[in-house]
């Protein structure tokens, strides 16, 4: 597991174990909203707790099929940012239904996400995983639909992925970046 965040403040640390015991108690029937948003909550935080990311791996695996793309997306990223590689069988599902989405159907921040916690997640991507996901994202870049840091984190994901961005995707990435480069 990743170091510990740093110690919650009353009010917060309140509020954290409430969601702790409240997801305890109703992993079994949440909806892949709920899952996504819990698991969002606690990698974020960067909150690793045994039993909440375990029975949480449990009803994304029972929900993954019911997953849209940013479900997919925030579940690969908050595993991903507590350190934690869920089983084999819900990771390759996971890659599995994003890669299943039809062109545009994630936003940039999800294409992002994805292309940041797959590798982390130990992912052994093949080549065409991070092309197929950039090739998603291209349009998006190229109507500047992207802001300039969820690109840069696309470009930096898809290189750690084993798939640096082409040329055709590098303009794209300049054409809908280069004129937000002052919002970094």
């Amino acid at each position: 597991p990743p170091p510990p965040p740093p110690p919650p403040r009353a009010t917060e640390a309140m509020l954290l174990a409430w969601l702790l015991a409240r997801t305890n108690a109703l992993a079994a029937d949440l909806d892949a909203q709920g899952v996504s948003n819990a698991l969002y909550v606690l990698g974020a935080r960067r909150h690793y707790q045994p039993s909440a990311v375990e029975g949480l791996c449990g009803a994304a695996a029972r929900r993954c099929n019911d997953m849209a793309p940013q479900h997919l997306a925030t579940v690969a990223w908050a595993l991903a940012r507590l350190g934690c590689t869920p089983s084999g069988g819900l990771l390759r599902r996971l890659v599995s239904n994003a890669l299943a989405q039809p062109p545009g159907a994630f936003k940039p921040a999800d294409h992002a996400m994805l292309l940041w916690a797959l590798p982390r997640l130990g992912v052994r991507l093949q080549r065409h995983v991070p092309r197929r996901l950039a090739a998603a994202a291209a349009p998006l870049l190229a109507a500047g639909a992207t802001a300039p840091l969820e690109a840069a984190v696309q470009l930096a994901g898809g290189a750690r992925g084993g798939a640096p961005a082409g040329a055709e995707w590098l303009a794209a990435f300049w054409a809908g970046t280069g004129p937000r480069l002052g919002e970094l």
